[in-house]
């Protein structure tokens, strides 16, 4: 394996190791200093992989394949990055998530527990997708949206059914009101499955 990064400590206090390119790939140059990372499990030497600016990934996290992470975000605990995703601006990537296939996190997003975001999907604004949540599909989560429950955002076939275990909401035009999405939840205490198409 040809390395294709470097680690240094800016200073010898700092906990993680800065960044640092030794040969060109993806955008990235020669010489070019990245973001931080706590060890090199952290981020693969394949692929055009990287992490820029202030952006951190520790703990057990990955970053490989052609995914990115840039801004102040930060990639942490059992974390995985891959494929073509991003994550960047403050958005943070936690826990046990996967953020993979084209799918982007990015603004204020918090994406944690065991949640999926991928394909095309995007995560973004101060939403927080948890626990056991799948967001895929050409999905845009945005806003103050919390998905609390074991929920999937697709695109799906539109449809509507209601029983005492499960809600899915079909949406015409790719958007709904999240203060009526977040009453419907905290209402019906539900599941609930968003189709978006």
């Amino acid at each position: 394996m040809n390395k294709k990064y470097e680690t240094f400590k800016e200073k010898e206090s700092d906990t993680f190791y800065r960044i640092r390119a030794l040969r060109d790939f993806g955008n990235v140059k020669t010489g070019d200093v990245g973001g931080y990372i706590e060890n090199e499990s952290n981020l693969s030497h394949e692929g055009d992989c990287w992490v820029f600016d202030n952006a951190e990934v520790y703990g057990n996290a990955q970053v490989f394949g052609n995914a990115q992470v840039y801004g102040n975000a930060r990639v942490h605990g059992d974390a995985q990055v891959y494929d073509n995703a991003r994550v960047y601006d403050n958005a943070w990537v936690y826990d046990n998530a996967w953020v993979y296939d084209n799918a982007e996190v990015f603004g204020y997003a918090l994406v944690f527990g065991n949640a999926w975001i991928y394909e095309n999907a995007q995560v973004s604004g101060y939403a927080e997708v948890y626990g056991n949540a799948w967001v895929h599909g050409d999905t845009h989560v945005s806003g103050d949206v919390s998905e609390r429950y074991s929920t999937e955002v697709s695109e799906q076939n539109n449809e509507t059914t209601t029983n005492t275990d499960t809600m899915t909401i079909a949406v015409q035009n790719g958007t709904i009101k999240l203060d009526d999405l977040l009453a419907l939840i905290e209402q019906y205490k539900l599941k609930v499955h968003l189709s978006f198409n």
